[in-house]
């Protein structure tokens, strides 16, 4: 039986709806929350996918999330998790999200992608994307330890059938996470490695023209919850992941291979936040953390070999966000982030000049020092079982709402519904 409570907050969700233009997205109460290193210390049912042991914690649920209706064509995922018994819970997860990006590490950009495309076989903005097909989990407690596993298939393929020949393009990847918590007492240890594997097929006419031949990585996820003091929990975590790929052109008439490219992605993020409860349902999440990432493209072309090497470090970034339930019903969040980033990019190389008839050296660089700075603001509103949150766009407190201003900036950013049985 619904109560007269939760009828009024339904009709509220349903006139904002009515009255705003919404565009899902991603995990909003995350998002709400500054994103970023949250991810990692906020616990909540994404969890299960960056640390599978902590599947088993949230069975018996429905979600869907990370929508989208911008294009006018249904993206997102839904999940569903169900408890078999006390020591074992399944997850499935389904979608079209567009995740998986063949040549994202810069390979795509400097290859004459726009070259190959004139020939009617690759389209860079539509077939180097692979979207998410779909994810199994296993969640399995054993005394206090918990493991996990989950496996998620990223997939776009196009197929022209001529009658005497075939097109195809596409890239698929594959994703295996597995991961343990173990608590030691009073501290709780969540860790997770992950490893992918990617494939390309760029056939037009049954003739390659694009050859991805490798796109491989390995990740690292690890965080501990520590009891510092009474209503403080003291929450440190690293994060390390790499990448590397490789991807020729091909001649389309005699097949050689004209340019190669490969890339090698690395990034570490090590930090620590803080939660603290105040007062009761309450919480802040103080942090501040470090991070290295850089990302090196080696091309060939005939005897001209370059490297070129992008580096971003933030020492420091800070972040600050904070989840009050006002209400009962109602939830709302706060989050900021600073990065304070050093980029540097620099090539080296052996390039020939023709106008010397001789190899010269070919070396530049350059560099720059910014602060980013980013607000988040959202809310959760619950419903007996039933859960929204949403993250609010920061443009709509100054363009107003859809229905009286016209404008079509989204009202919210991102939203997720989710049902718990």
């Amino acid at each position: 039986m619904v109560s007269r409570q939760q009828l009024v907050t339904l009709l509220t969700v349903v006139l904002t709806l009515c009255f705003c233009q919404m565009a899902f997205a991603t995990d909003s109460r995350l998002n709400s929350m500054g994103g970023d290193s949250k991810f990692l210390t906020v616990e909540d049912e994404t969890d299960v996918l960056l640390f599978p042991s902590t599947l088993i914690d949230h069975g018996n649920l429905g979600l869907m999330n990370r929508f989208s209706s911008t294009s006018g064509v249904a993206q997102g995922e839904f999940g569903f998790h169900y408890t078999l018994n006390p020591n074992i819970v399944i997850a499935m997860y389904g979608g079209n999200l567009q995740s998986f990006r063949y040549g994202g590490l810069g390979i795509a950009e400097k290859a004459p992608i726009q070259d190959v495309a004139a020939e009617g076989s690759f389209d860079s903005e539509l077939h180097e994307q692979a979207n998410f097909f779909g994810a199994f989990g296993l969640g399995y407690r054993l005394g206090d330890l918990k493991l996990g596993t989950m496996i998620r298939i990223f997939r776009e393929r196009t197929t022209v059938d001529y009658g005497l020949s075939k097109s195809a393009w596409g890239p698929m990847s594959l994703k295996l996470d597995l991961g343990g918590s173990l608590q030691l007492g009073s501290v709780v240890l969540d860790t997770a490695l992950g490893f992918q594997m990617g494939f390309l097929t760029s056939e037009p006419q049954g003739e390659a023209d694009l050859e991805g031949t490798g796109h491989t990585g390995i990740d690292f996820r690890a965080r501990a919850f520590i009891p510092a003091a009474p209503g403080v929990t003291l929450i440190p975590y690293s994060a390390i992941y790499y990448v590397s790929e490789s991807l020729s052109v091909l001649n389309p008439t005699d097949g050689p291979v004209e340019r190669k490219y490969e890339g090698y992605f690395f990034s570490a993020d090590v930090g620590a936040d803080l939660k603290i409860e105040p007062v009761r349902d309450v919480f802040v999440y103080p942090g501040f953390g470090l991070r290295y990432q850089t990302n090196i493209v080696h091309e060939q072309i005939v005897d001209n070999v370059t490297s070129t090497t992008n580096t971003s470090i933030a020492l420091p970034y800070f972040s600050m966000a904070i989840d009050a339930r006002v209400m009962k019903w109602l939830d709302w969040r706060l989050g900021a982030v600073q990065l304070n980033l050093i980029n540097k990019t620099s090539t080296d190389g052996i390039v020939f000049d023709t106008q010397q008839a001789s190899f010269a050296s070919a070396n530049t660089g350059q560099s720059n020092t910014v602060s980013e700075i980013r607000f988040t603001t959202g809310f959760g509103i619950n419903m007996g079982d039933w859960t929204v949150d949403v993250n609010i766009d920061p443009s709509f407190f100054t363009d107003g709402p859809y229905v009286m201003t016209g404008q079509r900036t989204p009202w919210a950013l991102d939203a997720s519904l989710r049902y718990v049985w």
